[in-house]
């Protein structure tokens, strides 16, 4: 099941480092990251120096974050220092599976980098979050999620779309299917709201028929409302189906959120991934016969 494990941490990675224009790399104390998304919601109209309560609640609150979420590899956290308006909220998360086939070490480094580059990135803000290869951070004013956050979803995808597939229909409700099946289990995972489910499909390109075998992950905010997840997941499924759902052998493709993240993997031939020794994650995964 490592390889599984492993193979769940790197989909992010893989996919994320195709990604150019203005995600740049970065890094600290040696662990690199290629892809960063921020976003610093703009600041309400009040001076500096009397939101100076509040930026000490924020930094005091990223500077924890880390050491929180690694052993489990999620943290929700707030701070309350000074006037109501002044209290802080914060969140991290690590993607993939728990503990321990998820290394504590590599979540507390990973949201270390996140958390300086919220600090940095958005230092006068009342809002902002951050994307990385193998985590997500945010702080806010509040614990619940604007409406725009609420709807934020990025799409990203690597690899070459299928152009003369003659299975194209059924290939895609499969994997419609897969998506949508993946909504009530995650959420349902009271403790790590995540889930994941392989697939083999048939598919015929260019006269050829063949299986290729589809892993796909979808994982929420633990803190977050189980009808929040499910819906969030479903939501991430239209848009993976918008744009990635007929990808070619090797093909990645991820959305991003606030409440959650999805991802989906093309893994090849079916007899070329079992010759590899590349098996389906023990942790909430579950084949799907078509």
């Amino acid at each position: 099941m490592a390889a599984a494990a492993a193979l769940n941490r790197l989909l992010p990675l893989v996919l994320l480092a195709a990604v150019v224009g203005r995600h740049g790399a970065s890094g600290d104390g040696g662990f690199p990251t290629v892809f960063t998304e921020t976003k610093c919601t703009p600041a309400p109209k009040w001076s500096r120096a009397n939101d100076s309560a509040y930026r000490a609640n924020v930094r005091a609150l990223l500077g924890g974050l880390p050491s929180a979420a690694a052993p489990t590899g999620f943290a929700s956290t707030h701070r309350s220092g000074g006037a109501g308006r002044d209290r802080a909220f914060a969140r991290g998360i690590c993607f993939g599976e728990p503990p321990p086939a998820l290394s504590p070490q590599y979540c507390l480094r990973c949201l270390s980098v996140a958390a300086k580059e919220l600090a940095d990135g958005c230092p006068a803000n009342r809002r902002a979050a951050v994307w990385t290869d193998g985590c997500f951070a945010s702080f806010a004013d509040t614990s619940a999620l604007s409406p725009d956050e609420a709807a934020f979803h990025y799409k990203m995808a690597v690899g070459a779309l299928v152009e003369d597939d003659e299975s194209s229909a059924r290939f895609t409700a499969t994997l419609a299917a897969l998506a949508e099946r993946l909504a009530p289990r995650a959420a349902a995972n009271a403790s790590r709201m995540l889930a994941t489910a392989t697939v083999d499909v048939p598919r015929v390109v260019a006269g050829s028929s063949r299986t290729v075998q589809v892993h796909a992950l979808a994982q929420c905010m633990p803190d977050r409302p189980a009808a929040s997840c499910a819906r969030c997941v479903q939501e991430s499924a239209r848009e993976l189906g918008k744009c990635c759902w007929n990808m070619q052998s090797g093909g990645v493709a991820t959305v991003i959120g606030y409440n959650c993240h999805a991802v989906r993997h093309v893994r090849g031939n079916v007899a070329a991934v079992k010759a590899a020794q590349i098996v389906p994650t023990q942790y909430a995964d579950q084949r799907i016969a078509v």
